[in-house]
C-alpha cells in the first residue's frame, strides 16, 4: 500500500491496516496514534527506516496490501468484525489501558457481549481437582447471576471456566493470543466454536497471526481490562495469570484469589497475592458479587436455573463420547476414536469436558463412564 493510498483512508481504516501489519504491542506507535492519529502513525511507518525486525515485518506486510477493501472482504468471509475506539460497540473499559489500549479488536460472535457486566476467571493450565471444582462452581454460579465470564481459552482453569459458563447457559468471552481464523489451542476448537455462539472471541491480532509467548502475555491486559474484576483460582509462583492480576491492579480492577494448600505449588502464587494484600481472599461466588457490587447497590438477581440435565448441555462431541464409554472395563483413547468416529484431538477435548463435570473418569484400564454422575444416562454400552 502506497503513501497516496494511505492518505485516502479514514482513521478507522488506518487502524485496521495498523492492526493487520503489527506483530505486538508497540507503545511508541500507540502513543503516536493517541497524540496525532492513526493516519499519521501509519504514514510514519512508510517514511521511517526499519531498524528492528518487527518494523521490517510491518513494512513487508504493508507492501503486500493491495487495498483496504481486500482486507474487509476477507474479514467478512471469515465472519470477523473489526472494532476501533471510534465504534459505538467498542468496550470503553479498554480505554483504561491508556497507551496500552489495543489499536483495535477483531471480534467473532456477539460484539455487544463486550459491554456486559463481567468477571475474569484465570489460573494455571495444570489445574488440580481442587482448582477444577472451585472454578466449575464459581463460573456456573456467577453465570447464573448474570455475569459474563472472561478468560483466555487455555487448558486448565480457563477451559473449565468457559465450559461451566456454557453449562449454566451463560455468556462467555474468550480472549485469544492469535488470529481468529484459527482457534487455539486445537484441542479446544469445539469449545471455542460454542463460545462464538454464546458470547464472543476477541483478539488484537489479525487473521493468520500464530500465537507466541509475547502475545500470551500481552493479551492478559485485555482480559483484565474487559472485566470488572479478576479472580485467580490457582497459580504457581510463575504464572501468566499473575500477569493478568498485575494488569488488573494497575487499572484499578478488583483482584480476588482463592486460598490454597500451603504445600501445593499450584497455590504459591495465589497465596502470595493474598498474603501481600494484592488480592482479596474469596471462598465462593457470593464473595465476588459482594466485592464487585457498588456501595449501596444490591447484587444482580439470580437467574432461574434450568432443570435440564447436564447431558442436555454437553457439546455434541462430549455426548457422543459419553454414549461410547462403558461403565466397567474402560476404553483407551484409540478405542474411543474407533467407536465414536471422532479424531484423537476431538476425543481428548470431549473427555476433558466430561471429566470436568464428573461424567467420565480415567482408571487403570482406560476411560469409563462415571456411574455417580448427575447426568441423564442413555443406553449404556458394555466393554468388550
Amino acid at each position: 500500500m502506497k503513501i497516496d493510498e494511505i492518505r485516502k483512508l479514514n482513521e478507522s481504516d488506518c487502524r485496521l491496516v495498523l492492526s493487520w501489519i503489527s506483530d505486538h504491542l508497540d507503545l511508541h506507535l500507540a502513543r503516536t496514534i493517541q497524540a496525532r492519529g492513526s493516519k499519521v502513525a501509519l504514514e510514519s511507518i512508510t517514511l521511517n527506516s526499519a531498524a528492528r525486525p518487527s518494523e521490517r515485518r510491518r513494512i513487508s506486510r504493508l507492501n503486500q496490501i493491495n487495498s483496504i477493501n481486500e482486507i474487509k472482504e476477507y474479514l467478512t468471509a471469515k465472519e470477523i468484525e473489526y472494532l476501533t475506539p471510534e465504534s459505538e460497540f467498542w468496550p470503553e473499559q479498554l480505554n483504561d489501558l491508556a497507551a496500552a489500549t489495543p489499536i483495535g479488536l477483531f471480534v467473532k460472535g456477539e460484539k455487544l457481549t463486550l459491554k456486559d457486566q463481567s468477571v475474569a476467571i484465570v489460573g494455571t493450565r495444570n489445574a488440580t481437582s481442587y482448582g477444577a471444582r472451585v472454578t466449575q462452581d464459581l463460573a456456573f454460579e456467577l453465570a447464573n447471576f448474570g455475569y459474563t465470564i472472561v478468560s483466555g481459552g487455555a487448558l486448565g482453569i480457563d477451559v473449565i471456566a468457559h465450559h461451566s459458563t456454557l453449562l449454566a447457559k451463560g455468556t462467555t468471552i474468550c480472549v485469544q493470543a492469535n488470529g481468529l481464523d484459527n482457534f487455539y489451542p486445537k484441542a479446544n476448537q469445539e469449545l471455542i466454536s460454542r463460545i462464538v455462539d454464546n458470547g464472543a472471541i476477541v483478539s488484537e491480532y489479525p487473521p493468520g497471526r500464530p500465537p507466541g509467548k509475547s502475545q500470551f502475555l500481552e493479551r492478559n491486559r485485555i482480559i483484565a481490562a474487559l472485566a470488572g474484576g479478576v479472580v485467580v483460582v490457582e497459580a504457581p509462583k510463575i504464572s501468566g495469570s499473575l500477569s493478568t492480576a498485575n494488569h488488573a491492579s494497575k487499572i484499578s480492577r478488583m483482584v480476588m484469589a482463592f486460598p490454597g494448600e500451603v504445600s501445593s505449588d499450584n497455590s504459591t502464587g495465589t497465596n502470595e497475592l493474598i498474603k501481600t494484600k494484592q488480592a482479596e481472599i474469596i471462598t465462593n461466588h457470593l464473595d465476588v458479587i459482594e466485592l464487585l457490587a457498588p456501595l449501596g447497590q444490591l447484587p444482580p438477581e439470580q437467574k432461574e436455573i434450568s432443570n435440564h440435565s447436564v447431558f442436555d448441555r454437553l457439546s455434541d462431541n462430549a455426548k457422543l463420547v459419553f454414549e461410547t464409554l462403558p461403565l466397567r472395563g474402560g476404553f483407551e483413547i484409540q478405542e474411543i476414536v474407533n467407536r465414536s468416529g471422532l479424531d484423537r484431538v476431538e476425543v481428548i477435548a470431549a473427555l476433558s469436558e466430561l471429566e470436568i463435570f464428573s461424567a467420565a473418569r480415567k482408571v487403570t484400564t482406560g476411560w469409563v463412564m462415571d456411574a455417580t454422575a448427575n447426568i441423564r444416562q442413555p443406553a449404556l454400552p458394555d466393554a468388550c
